[in-house]
């Protein structure tokens, strides 16, 4: 099996700077703590822990045939679990809470662009559009910034394992 794409740190904000403000943050986080597209859909206002930098894996979002999402345990006892976020992305954090979360503690934290719940489907195209933009492989999906958290994290001495 080939290897997947990973990006350095400046492709990560290139394609950060070049999506929706609305998805920014998805992609930063999905760049640095490794959480997955359907984890970062579930997460809730009162999952994130600003002080600690923190944000804890407790479900994920799924999606049936029918189109109907619903949030899920994760796969194993081991996908519940903290991740850490970087200090350096706290004012991204606090200024997506306060601008482009759902209202409420429970609102999602990322929704879609009439409000809603996120779907990839209605991210799909804003992702092309700004991997596209940021000039970065078309080869890249989005859960190849698992791969390039992974990579980072390993290249600073960090367990890699979630």
């Amino acid at each position: 099996m080939p290897e997947r794409p990973v990006l350095t740190v400046a492709e990560v904000f290139a394609v950060a700077d070049s999506i929706a403000p609305l998805y920014r943050l998805l992609v930063l986080l999905a760049a640095f703590t490794t959480l997955r597209f359907g984890e970062l859909a579930a997460l809730r206002p009162r999952d994130v822990d600003l002080e600690g930098l923190t944000v804890p894996v407790r479900r994920a979002q799924a999606e049936l045939q029918d189109g109907r999402l619903f949030d899920k345990a994760p796969r194993s006892a081991a996908g519940v679990r903290s991740v850490s976020f970087p200090a350096e992305l706290l004012d991204a954090v606090t200024q997506h809470l306060e601008h482009f979360a759902a209202p409420g503690r429970d609102g999602h934290v990322f929704v879609g662009p009439q409000g809603g719940q996120l779907r990839r489907s209605n991210f799909r195209d804003d992702w092309v559009k700004a991997r596209k933009a940021a000039g970065v492989t078309d080869e890249l999906h989005f859960h190849d910034l698992r791969h390039t958290s992974n990579t980072l994290a390993s290249t600073a001495g960090a367990s890699t394992r979630s």
